[in-house]
């Protein structure tokens, strides 16, 4: 499994069953052979919640962060969010 699928499954695991969940939540996990730090936790943005859903690579001189996210609108509805519109609100 790529990161990318590893972060959407985990995401829709959440949206499923998020009182499985207590954030923040940090574990590590195995993808293909490399270890990840993977973190979900939750932040506001406007008037919106949003959940973050982070796997971290630590090298020596740089680290690499990959994220999804889903956005809890005012009205009820949900977005969900790329690694790139994360980055243009700040994220990580």
């Amino acid at each position: 499994m790529d990161i990318q699928q590893h972060l959407e499954t985990v995401r829709q695991a959440f949206l499923e069953n998020p009182s499985d969940y207590s954030l923040p939540n940090e574990r590590t996990v195995l993808l293909d052979g490399k270890s990840y730090n993977q973190n979900i936790w939750q932040d506001q943005f406007s008037d919106s919640a949003i959940v973050i859903f982070e796997l971290t690579s630590n090298g020596l001189l740089v680290s690499k962060h990959f994220c999804v996210g889903v956005k809890y609108n005012a009205d009820g509805s949900l977005d969900f969010l790329s690694n790139e519109q994360l980055w243009e609100i700040g994220i990580p």
